[in-house]
């Protein structure tokens, strides 16, 4: 049996529209602080120095993000979302914005440090999260080592214990960060396993019309894009009810089971095989012209034709395929293409059964 291995690009506009919409929420934290900023530099509880690079910082890291998020380079990046830098800006923003402040605004602007680990849980590993909240505990240390060599702590003591209580408090996000994200990984892989036995028949194991449906149209509007050779195949077991009269449903599924299996021998990992209902098959077959989807139509159907079933407990079974073979044409839908190699599959029953016809043929 094979798994189709392209993935559909119709989700892509919700996700990236949905990406900046996580950016807005995150640069609401500078809409917010460069003000204060301003005003805690006007009242004296900022230096100016520290002021300046917090605006720049902010107007300039936001500006690149929303350059990247617009012009769709962030995709990219093996985490489109730009948790990680997003983060990253926000903790060296707030590091510098705690510099700056007076001994007596420090310990309340320092709580900004926990929101970026709030930010990432929903997207970063523990692993991750744990390195960045060591990395804004060493900076808030390092920035404390500034100020003593610039012009003194005001009281020392006081903030190496603010200090430690805020390491603490880093350490219970991500822990409970870390929780969320195993719920959140937990719920993602259920999510991926029952789209995953939606999409499959329950007795084959092969892809069904769901899938069909969603996962193939965007595929064969890149082939038509690119001008690529794609083509369809229609199979269907001859005379597949008298072997449930004759021999019983059970054996009629065990059937099913082995001619999904003998084909799917046949194909490469990028060809998809669906059952289209009953005894009907669907192969789809990129990168392939109708010269060769022809010849492998002809493999199939005398692979089967020369192997009989052997149901157990019972005598070998003699079964046979008609394949109707169409290729994708510049203007087709899914139901276009279906829909050709549907008639051609009808004529070669009409022709006799175990055979292959081509559209072009009729």
């Amino acid at each position: 049996m094979s798994a189709d291995q392209t993935t559909s690009n119709s989700g892509y506009l919700p996700r990236q529209q949905l990406r900046i919409r996580r950016w807005l929420m995150a640069s609401s934290f500078y809409i917010v602080g460069v003000p204060f900023v301003w005003y805690g530099w006007k009242q004296g509880q900022m230096a100016p120095l520290a002021s300046l690079l917090f605006v720049l910082l902010a107007v300039l890291g936001n500006g690149l993000l929303y350059w990247l998020f617009r012009s769709g380079r962030n995709n990219r990046y093996a985490d489109p979302s730009l948790t990680t830098p997003q983060m990253l800006l926000a903790i060296v923003s707030t590091l510098i914005f705690t510099g700056g402040a007076s001994a007596t605004l420090r310990p309340t602007v320092s709580l900004g440090l926990l929101a970026p680990l709030i930010f990432g849980c929903f997207q970063l590993q523990q692993r991750q999260l744990i390195r960045l909240a060591l990395f804004a505990i060493g900076g808030y240390g390092l920035m404390l080592l500034t100020v003593e060599i610039s012009s003194g702590l005001h009281q020392p003591v006081v903030e190496l214990v603010h200090w430690a209580g805020l390491s603490l408090m880093q350490g219970a996000f991500v822990a409970i960060c870390g929780e969320i994200t195993r719920m959140r990984d937990r719920q993602r892989q259920l999510a991926a396993q029952l789209q995953e036995s939606a999409d499959r028949d329950p007795l084959t194991g092969l892809y069904n019309r769901r899938w069909l449906a969603r996962q193939v149209p965007p595929m064969l509007q890149l082939a038509q894009r690119h001008q690529r050779p794609y083509c369809a195949c229609m199979l269907d077991i001859d005379h597949f009810k008298l072997i449930n009269d004759q021999h019983g449903h059970l054996t009629g599924d065990s059937a099913l089971q082995w001619v999904s299996a003998q084909i799917g021998n046949h194909l490469r990992k990028t060809d998809a095989l669906i059952r289209a209902g009953g005894e009907e098959f669907l192969l789809l077959l990129p990168e392939t012209d109708l010269h060769g989807a022809h010849e492998l139509a002809e493999r199939i159907c005398q692979h089967l034709g020369s192997h009989p079933f052997a149901p157990a407990h019972q005598a070998p079974l003699a079964i046979t395929v008609s394949i109707g073979v169409a290729a994708l044409h510049p203007a087709d839908t899914l139901d276009h293409l279906i829909a050709r190699a549907d008639n051609a599959m009808y004529a070669a029953k009409q022709q006799g059964r175990n055979r292959v016809v081509l559209t072009g043929s009729l």
